[in-house]
């Protein structure tokens, strides 16, 4: 068996973990510096093996295609770098301090941080009609954790996405009518 050979993070390094923007680029890192450490040796194969998934689930993960990872996961390649599962998290990033790629065991670091509530979402929505002074108003905050953030943003932009299709498809079906119509429906 290989002695796995640590690598301890710098302020260079905490920067540029600092800029990425999600929780799969980060991990890719980490995986990509282990391997560069370790003579190419933490391949995506191998540490999908190592901790017992398989490497479609890591490449899709890094990848940025599976957008909300499962806290196991998580865990799983946490335990398995010994780094502390927050240095996935913005939050972490917010006053980093360096730690080690394979270095001292993380296990008894904090978590609780990803539990709780960080960010609050204050959603303010007017719905007003064009042809009378009829408005309709919905405005609610609440507060989620960061492992909630991912989620509910990609929740946020499916849905202004499904509104804009909807608008897209309605003025295609209008133009329709139109043509069918000879013309008036304007």
């Amino acid at each position: 068996m290989q002695k796995r050979k640590s690598y301890k993070t710098n302020e260079t390094d905490l920067k540029v973990l600092a800029a990425m923007k999600s929780v799969n680029e980060r991990i890719e890192w980490i995986r990509k510096k282990a391997s560069e450490v370790n003579n190419g040796h933490y391949t995506v194969s191998k540490v999908a093996n190592d901790i017992g998934v398989g490497p479609s689930v890591l490449t899709k993960l890094e990848s940025g295609f599976t957008k909300n990872p499962n806290l196991d996961l998580l865990q799983n390649l946490s335990n398995y770098f010994n780094v502390p599962i927050i240095a996935f998290f913005d939050e972490y990033y917010v006053s980093p301090f360096p730690f080690t790629i394979f270095g001292l065991n993380h296990s008894g670091l904090d978590v609780g941080p990803l539990f709780r509530e960080a960010y609050q979402i204050d959603l303010s929505c007017t719905i007003s009609s064009l042809n009378s002074e009829y408005t309709d108003a919905l405005q609610e905050s609440f507060q989620i954790t960061p492992l909630e953030y991912e989620e509910v943003k990609e929740e946020f932009e499916y849905f202004l996405y499904k509104l804009r299709t909807r608008k897209q498809r309605w003025a295609s079906m209008l133009k329709a009518m139109d043509k069918l119509s000879g013309g008036n429906t304007q």
